[in-house]
């Protein structure tokens, strides 16, 4: 039986991080590479001045000024390569899938964890996993 203990990250880079995860045991899986596809920004501009108050204040404190500020996009993301043990998780769940062994993901309670949870059972499953599971720990045990 092959478990998964995911990190304490937040919802987004959570869910980044399973993505790369899975497309990375995917390209050593299948051999193919697939790439990330940008999706066209939107025509909507954001202007900080016409934006709520408390809304402002809050992406000023963190540093958000402009607006150019609020537009992110999937090059100006961290590379997931530099979270320790990266290389490890990716040749662990590769041999996990070439030996067919079960694997189980221990989710967390929360959004973040329930929808990171699907994405990776819904993942592995499409790639051929022989037994996916996930387990949510009582948080009042």
């Amino acid at each position: 039986m092959v478990r998964y203990y995911g990190s304490c990250f937040n919802a987004y880079s959570h869910g980044i991080l399973q993505v790369f995860i899975l497309r990375h045991v995917l390209m050593f899986y299948q051999g193919t590479q697939k790439a990330i596809v940008e999706r066209p920004k939107s025509s909507k501009r954001v202007n900080l001045g016409a934006l709520h108050p408390v809304l402002s204040r809050i992406y000023q404190a963190r540093g958000l000024v402009a607006e150019a500020d609020l537009e992110k996009t999937l090059a100006q993301l961290p590379s997931p390569w530099l979270l320790s043990g990266m290389e490890d998780m990716v040749g662990f769940l590769v041999t996990a899938l070439k030996k067919r062994q079960a694997i189980s993901i221990v989710a967390d309670f929360d959004a973040d964890g329930a929808t990171s949870c699907a994405l990776a059972v819904r993942g592995l499953r499409l790639l051929g996993a022989g037994k996916v599971d996930f387990v949510v720990p009582n948080r009042f045990e």
